[in-house]
Parts: C-alpha cells; sequence; structure tokens
C-alpha cells in the first residue's frame, strides 16, 4: 500500500505535477499563438463585433496570464515571500479563463435550445456558484516556497473540489440539453449535426474534467489533488474559444450567428427549406437549406450558377452539388 503522504513520494508526485503543468503550458501558448489571427482581425475591424468576443477575448488572454504566471512560480531558484501572492494571480486569471469559457459553452447551449427560458434558468445557477466558488478558491489560496524544486508549491489544494463537482455538473447538463435538442431535430443528417453544433467540443470538455474532479475527490495528496487542474483549465478554454471561432468565422455579418437559434433550428425536420428530390436512378438527394450558413451558400450558389440554356437535369444537378458542397463549410 503507497503512503501518499510519505516525503519521498510528495516529492515525486510534486515533480509530475510541475511536469505536467509546463506541458499544459506550452501547448495553451501554441493554441493561443495559432489562433492569434482572429484576435488580430477583430481588432482592425476585418470582423463585425459582436458581443460575446468578450468572454472569448477574456477566456484566451486571461488563461494566457495564468500560464505566464505559472512559468514564473515553476521557476524560482532562490526564496521569496510572495509565492501565495503569484498563486493567488494565477487562481484570478485561470479562474477569469474558465468562467468565461464556461460562459461561451452556455451561451451555445441556449442558442441550440431555441433560446428556452428553462434552459437559461437551469443554467445560469450553475454558473454563479462556479463564480462564487472560484472566487472563494483564490481567495483562500496558499503558496510557499520548496528549495528542493526550485519552484513555488500550494498548500491545501484539495479545499478547491467543491468548484470541480459544480463545474462537472454544469457540463454535464450542457451536454445533455445539446444533445436532447439535436436529437429531436436529427435533419439532414444527425452526426453532420452535433459535430457542426460543437458538441465534439462539449464531450472533450467533460472527457478531460473527470479525471481532474476523480483526483481532487481521493485526495491522496497536495500535488496529486491539483495534478490535472492545469489540463482541465486548458481543455475548456481551448474547446471553448474554437468552438466560437468555428461557428462565426464564415460569417461576417454583424449578427452574432454564435448565439443564434437559426443555425440550429434550420436542420430541423419541419424547416420548409429543408427538400428531398428524387434522382433519375431512383435514390433521393438532400437539398439542405440556406439557412444553415448564408455567406457559405450565397458564395458556392453565385459562383456555380447554371446557365439558362442548360436542361432542367442539369440544372437540378448543380443545385445539389453546390448544397453538398456548403454543408461541409460548418463541420467544426
Amino acid at each position: 500500500m503507497v503512503d501518499w503522504e510519505d516525503p519521498e513520494v510528495q516529492f515525486l508526485s510534486a515533480h509530475i505535477s510541475l511536469f505536467v503543468a509546463t506541458l499544459c503550458v506550452g501547448c495553451y501558448i501554441w493554441e493561443f499563438l495559432v489562433a492569434l489571427w482572429f484576435d488580430l482581425e477583430v481588432i482592425r475591424r476585418k470582423r463585425g463585433w459582436r458581443w460575446a468576443l468578450l468572454p472569448y477575448f477574456s477566456a484566451r488572454y486571461a488563461a494566457l496570464a495564468a500560464s505566464i504566471a505559472g512559468v514564473r512560480v515553476a521557476n524560482v531558484f532562490k526564496p521569496i515571500d510572495t509565492c501565495s501572492g503569484w498563486w493567488q494571480t494565477i487562481y484570478a486569471c485561470a479562474n477569469i479563463a474558465m468562467a468565461s469559457g464556461s460562459l461561451l459553452l452556455i451561451l451555445r447551449v441556449v442558442a441550440v435550445s431555441g433560446n428556452r427560458l428553462w434552459v437559461r434558468l437551469f443554467l445560469i445557477p450553475f454558473w454563479l456558484a462556479d463564480v462564487g466558488v472560484w472566487l472563494r478558491e483564490t481567495i483562500l489560496i496558499r503558496g510557499v516556497y520548496v528549495a528542493e524544486l526550485a519552484a513555488c508549491g500550494t498548500v491545501d489544494t484539495a479545499n478547491g473540489q467543491t468548484s470541480n463537482y459544480i463545474s462537472l455538473s454544469l457540463y454535464v447538463s450542457c451536454l445533455t440539453i445539446v444533445i436532447a435538442f439535436l436529437l429531436r431535430n436529427p435533419g439532414a443528417g444527425l452526426v453532420n449535426l452535433l459535430i457542426s453544433q460543437g458538441v465534439i467540443y462539449f464531450a472533450a470538455v467533460l472527457v478531460a474534467y473527470v479525471p481532474a474532479v476523480v483526483l481532487f475527490a481521493l485526495d491522496l495528496n497536495d500535488s496529486l489533488s491539483g495534478l490535472l487542474q492545469p489540463f482541465s483549465m486548458v481543455v475548456m478554454v481551448t474547446c471553448a474559444t474554437r468552438m466560437y471561432r468555428g461557428l462565426v468565422q464564415f460569417d461576417d455579418k454583424n449578427t452574432d450567428s454564435f448565439a443564434m437559434t437559426s443555425t440550429h433550428m434550420a436542420w430541423g425536420r419541419n424547416a420548409t427549406t429543408t427538400q428531398t428530390r428524387r434522382t433519375r436512378t431512383g435514390s433521393t438527394e438532400n437539398m439542405y437549406p440556406p439557412g444553415l450558413m448564408d455567406s457559405s451558400i450565397e458564395g458556392a450558389t453565385s459562383t456555380n450558377t447554371p446557365d439558362l440554356s442548360r436542361s432542367h437535369g442539369q440544372e437540378s444537378k448543380a443545385t445539389i452539388e453546390n448544397a453538398r458542397r456548403s454543408v461541409h463549410v460548418v463541420t467544426v
């Protein structure tokens, strides 16, 4: 039986935790840089301003600040008495990033649900409770200098497990609600619909969060309790921001398609613009609705409009091919 409180085991656990944190910092900095083009387009006003950009930028840059502060606490070559201050900075920035990322997920769930009032009333208390507990964690976190690691460590990290339980419940609820509403309107293909609406990102956040919650619940030692906390934060921010970019990068209009319900509702079986056409061979072809992504379909039809001299069969074939090409634009 392993004694997790043994000094040697704690020292090894601290080394592993430090390695994982450093790896996560490197991964997030890479993710931040490869998506910097989107930020620059917004700053240069090449993209219209959307209010959902506030949590988007807050999540990205708060996570970057937490990563930079994490590099600092991992490289302390002489004793300092500001370890607690540094860790409070890390927690504050990381929690802002988590809160902003969670808000992006909630906004998407509300949009997919058709802006249902009960969905908002159900999810917002989860988010507010998370914010309150994160604020408490930031105030109570304490750090100490560890000479053997040349770094600042934390003390009694298992106190933050309450927020992990709340966050896990929130993400499970988000994924369940999204899938439930999409299953009610499978439309032109359930698999493509689930991917295009960002369900894969909800699932990734949930998968990353479960092991972190398990380690917090076990409370083996301070290092292992917070081992996967940086990983869950990076996955959350990455998935939330990528989902946002993926759903709006093809739409340069001022209307925020990320928070609109038309992107989803046009896929439903009751959508009036969805048609099925029978070909000469007897098979059927789906005519996908233009409401799915107006800008992409307009571009496809404008560049591939059939000539009036063509036969009726050629025009139908060209229209179907245009719709096929346009549907792949929304998979993110």
